[in-house]
């Protein structure tokens, strides 16, 4: 466990070879940065964007629709003399495409 904010400031100093006026030396500098590298933030895994999008089809409301379209489709097949089951299903699966899409971007 890394300790150094507890230590005086002289131990502090003397442990890195610094001096509190002039801070670093140049070539003290080249050293730790060759031997440490850069003092930097790694980045981040970043999701791809098709990933992403797919997140966006399979949230629970997203799901809920895809499934109450299917219902409707299935409704359609077995009475298929009133196309409003039908109608309703493409009207289902259509607001998840646009939304999820929106939500994407």
């Amino acid at each position: 466990m890394q300790e150094e904010h507890l230590w005086a400031k002289e131990q502090l100093l003397a442990n890195f070879h610094t001096s509190e006026d002039s801070g670093l030396s140049n070539a003290k500098a080249s050293e730790l940065l060759k031997e440490l590298g850069e003092n930097a933030l790694t980045e981040k895994a970043s999701t791809p964007w098709y990933i992403a999008l797919l997140h966006e089809f399979t949230s629970f409301f997203a799901l809920l629709l895809w499934f109450a379209g299917a219902l409707c489709w299935v409704g359609y097949g077995l009475d298929s003399s009133a196309p409003d089951n039908l109608f309703l299903a493409i009207i289902l699966w259509l607001v998840v495409v646009i939304t999820a899409t929106f939500s994407y971007a």
